[in-house]
């Protein structure tokens, strides 16, 4: 039995998802994955806790019982024992107020994804006016403190501290100028959204160089600090002119009372309902090796590039950065995303969205799930079985009917297409009990309206964008055939009824528009959002500890839509693949 296994490298710094069931399938899969030396004698650890798995029957056992817990189960590669390692970082504390000298430590996330080791804050931060931080020359700036903290004997305590002291104050600095030269956003939380740039760079690797400890205890992330350091040196260097009159601010402390904010504005975000909710690389700095104009001019190569070409996915990778920029100040949507996707047309190619997806949600999205639709549409299709026989026998409804139609028509498709039959319905049979609206996810234009013009093509681009933005201007699944189970059909995500990506079949096309929602930051439309919602947490298990992606508020139970947490109850109830584990 074939098993999913997330691997990484000994430095943590790259991590896939690949099937095996030995460990030499697992080593030669993982090399061709992240680019190791197939000729290196490779050795296999349980990334948590660094134990060796020597062989096969163990590895298997393991990824048996991680998948029993509905998790993934987590390994390393490395060339020798001392490759695995802690992380230091671990248990850091979450300091939600950046007043506070101590914190408490924050829960582990969700295991397959790179958060899970993230200890600086996760609030919501407004970055839409924030310019992309090179990170070059606080690479240069920070990398001699780090060399010294891994070879202790190579400088005493006094020079370290003295070292580490001008490095700090250099880097604020530089940051400081660099917000005064380049951003429009000079406010207290631009300042830790940098700040914590700073912190999470290459998964943590300077936040030791900030974090205070008790003994081996860490006890603060030196987050608040440098944020301070940073805002008191623009408002230091900014002149009279472009300092703000402060009036009096408040925070609100662990209890119900409101304390004057001597340091600025430390509120958090009003709106709950951020849009880096689900996302681990929401504002990632530039590349240390690229500037502005470097990716401008990246940027304009690619408008000429050939879209299979194997150098177009390399500068859509190295100009994520950018793309995230432009991204994440597309709002209002309906003026400000169609001029972006014009400078950015690669995002509307299949492959290259689902590139940016990959790096947005720190997981292999297309192979996630496939894997998760193999897994659980036959149980799914099952218990809609059952749900919806009881319910027509019972009290038969339009609804019934209609849900029964379709599990019969998925039963005939079942023959021609196998189990991809059961993937297709899963979604309309998902917004039938879920008593959402499917024309906010679906348009299928039947062959009797179809229009076949002088090329022999169906109804045209124009007609179908057309009628498409007439129905919804949330991304929308529009399928131009007679069935969602017709394999000859044309499968199209439109966007704002003005721009469309091609899919493959169905059931990828549902992929594409769900990734859009976070790509181009779409909120989840109220009249389908716990359709959406269950796609997010047990399609594509994202799983944030708090938050919502929602237009607007509804009820949770343990972080979950109410209804949401209702089905997943009945189906983990049905058959075991439907569990869902959540934090606490």
């Amino acid at each position: 039995m074939m098993h999913l296994i997330s691997v990484m490298r000994e430095d943590r710094s790259d991590k896939a998802y690949v099937v095996a069931q030995t460990l030499s399938e697992l080593i030669s899969a993982a090399s061709t994955e992240l680019n190791l030396d197939a000729t290196e004698n490779l050795m296999v650890f349980e990334e948590r806790t660094g134990v060796k798995i020597g062989v096969d029957g163990v590895l298997q056992l393991l990824a048996q019982n991680a998948e029993k817990s509905q998790q993934t189960l987590q390994v390393l590669l490395s060339s020798s024992r001392s490759g695995w390692k802690r992380i230091e970082s671990e248990g850091a504390p979450n300091t939600n107020n950046l007043n506070s000298g101590l914190s408490s430590s924050i829960s582990q996330s969700i295991p397959s994804t790179p958060s899970a080791r993230s200890t600086v804050i996760s609030e919501p931060i407004s970055t839409d006016k924030c310019s992309v931080l090179p990170m070059r020359p606080i690479v240069e700036i920070l990398n001699p403190v780090i060399e010294a903290l891994e070879n202790p004997g190579s400088i005493s305590s006094k020079s370290f501290l003295k070292m580490k002291k001008a490095a700090i104050k250099e880097l604020y600095q530089h940051v400081g100028k660099f917000m005064l030269r380049s951003s429009q956003e000079l406010s207290l939380p631009a300042a830790r959204h940098y700040a914590k740039t700073v912190l999470t760079y290459k998964d943590n690797k300077y936040a030791k160089i900030f974090e205070i400890k008790v003994g081996e205890t860490t006890v603060n992330s030196g987050l608040g600090a440098l944020t301070l350091q940073i805002y008191n040196h623009i408002n230091y260097s900014k002149g009279d002119d472009r300092r703000k009159k402060r009036g009096r601010r408040r925070v609100i402390s662990n209890g119900s009372e409101e304390h004057e904010d001597v340091d600025g504005d430390l509120l958090p975000q009003k709106d709950k309902n951020a849009l880096d909710y689900g996302c681990v690389c929401y504002a990632p700095p530039l590349p240390e090796d690229e500037t502005e104009e470097s990716q401008e001019r990246s940027r304009k190569q690619l408008l000429t590039m050939d879209p299979h070409n194997e150098e177009t996915g390399s500068l859509m990778r190295l100009t994520f950065a950018s793309q995230r920029a432009e991204l994440k100040r597309a709002h209002p949507l309906t003026s400000k995303l169609i001029p972006i996707l014009e400078r950015w047309p690669l995002l509307c190619v299949r492959d290259y969205l689902f590139l940016h997806a990959d790096r947005l949600f720190g997981k292999q999205v297309l192979d996630l799930w496939h894997n998760n639709l193999g897994n659980k549409g036959k149980l799914f299709c099952e218990f809609m079985m059952v749900y919806w026989s009881t319910q027509n026998d019972k009290k038969p409804s339009q609804l019934a009917r209609q849900m029964m139609d379709l599990l019969d028509t998925r039963s005939a498709a079942f023959e021609s297409i196998g189990q991809m039959a059961n993937s297709i319905a899963l979604f309309p049979l998902l917004v039938g009990y879920l008593k959402e609206d499917e024309k906010q996810l679906l348009l299928l234009m039947p062959v009797s309206i179809k229009i076949i013009n002088v090329d022999g093509k169906n109804t045209t681009d124009e007609e179908m964008l057309a009628t498409a933005k007439s129905q919804t201007a949330c991304p929308l699944v529009v399928v131009r055939g007679s069935s969602i189970f017709e394999e000859e059909a044309d499968f199209d995500v439109v966007l704002l009824g003005k721009k469309s990506i091609k899919a493959m079949n169905f059931i990828e096309g549902i992929l594409t528009a769900f990734v859009s929602y976070y790509v181009f930051g779409y909120q989840y439309p109220s009249l389908i959002c716990r359709s959406l919602e269950f796609i997010q947490r047990f399609l594509l298990e994202i799983n944030p500890e708090k938050g919502s992606r929602r237009e607007k508020p509804s009820r949770l139970i343990d972080g979950l839509d109410s209804k949401v947490k209702e089905l997943s109850e009945k189906l983990a109830f049905f058959g075991s693949d439907w569990g869902l584990t959540l934090l606490s």
